[in-house]
């Protein structure tokens, strides 16, 4: 088992908990999709330093993680639509 592996993916899980805490005020998409692809990225991380995910399956969801955390953070940092309207 590779400690530094497990130490990423526990510091990782937590970090999407305290992100969803953090913004827990925010829209609910925004909110999930930020922590959670957080949260799926560690437990992704979690299984492989315990060898429950090896070789490509690793690939899958890493991957559906970044596209939903790069998705949801243009979402949360792109302007409000109303504010371009105004020419704000």
């Amino acid at each position: 088992m590779d400690f530094v592996t497990l130490g990423g993916s526990i510091v990782e899980v937590i970090g999407g908990l305290l992100v969803i805490y953090m913004l827990r005020k925010q829209p609910r998409r925004i909110v999930i999709g930020l922590g959670g692809s957080l949260f799926l990225l560690g437990l992704t991380l979690l299984g492989i330093a315990y060898g429950q995910i090896a070789g490509m399956i690793f690939w899958i969801p890493t991957g559906v993680a970044l596209v939903l955390a790069l998705s949801f953070s243009y979402l949360a940092l792109r302007r409000p639509q109303d504010a371009q309207a105004s020419g704000c």
